[in-house]
């Protein structure tokens, strides 16, 4: 009886181990800084801006060597489907942290805001 309460024990304080470095891997994208935007944002964007929107992502990308794959197909790919959308957006808070990221990743942010903000008064040009 006491061996099947030590492994319970040490069961249940492994899992708690597991979950809790899981949490700490797991990014709240919901909270600043807001480097791309989410899928919902973008759905909710204008026919305009979502295409102003892709076209500017797609030439940042190029920049960034862990999105240069990300060409026009796979933006348009991932703006019709969440699961594309969101790991392209993970990979871009991954690489966002990283120090020497902080220049592109600023015009990821500005971009964003562009779009969001500007591009309903007068063209965008990325």
């Amino acid at each position: 009886m006491k061996k099947i309460a030590f492994v319970v024990t040490v069961f249940a304080i492994s899992m708690m181990a597991s979950i809790e470095a899981l949490a700490k891997d797991v990014r709240d994208m919901s909270k600043p800084p807001f480097i791309m935007s989410s899928y919902d944002e973008f759905n909710d964007m204008q026919k305009e801006q979502k295409e102003a929107y892709l076209k500017a992502l797609e030439l940042s990308f190029k920049a960034i060597a862990p999105l240069k794959e990300n060409d026009s197909k796979k933006l348009e790919e991932a703006s019709e489907w969440y699961p594309t959308w969101d790991h392209i957006r993970k990979v871009v808070y991954d690489y966002c942290e990283a120090k020497d990221a902080e220049k592109n990743c600023d015009k990821l942010i500005d971009l964003r805001i562009k779009i969001l903000s500007n591009y309903a008064m007068k063209p965008f040009d990325p």
